[in-house]
């Protein structure tokens, strides 16, 4: 358990934890999905190739749109001028 002695960016530490959530959820509902219909295996190509793009799809939203909105406070904004416009 190395890994978890290195010390990970505050950046890249909510896209592991989505990475980690999104495959427990994709695992077990493969299991119950599998466990409810006999014909279906656990492990199909379709169920590796819907979570690793699911996968994609989180690290270019983390490390693109997240990035991006971030770097130009744009929901901070957003919400400052909402708060300006109730007081």
């Amino acid at each position: 358990m190395d890994i978890l002695l290195y010390n990970i960016d505050d950046e890249i530490r909510p896209l592991l934890f989505d990475i980690s959530r999104l495959i427990t959820m994709q695992t077990v509902t493969q299991l119950l999905v599998s466990m409810n219909n006999s014909n279906k295996p656990f492990f199909t190509i379709e169920f590796l190739q819907v979570t690793l793009f699911l996968i994609l799809s989180l690290m270019v939203f983390w490390m693109v749109v997240y990035k991006y909105f971030n770097k130009n406070k744009y929901f901070d904004n957003i919400i400052e001028k909402y708060k300006n416009k109730m007081y």
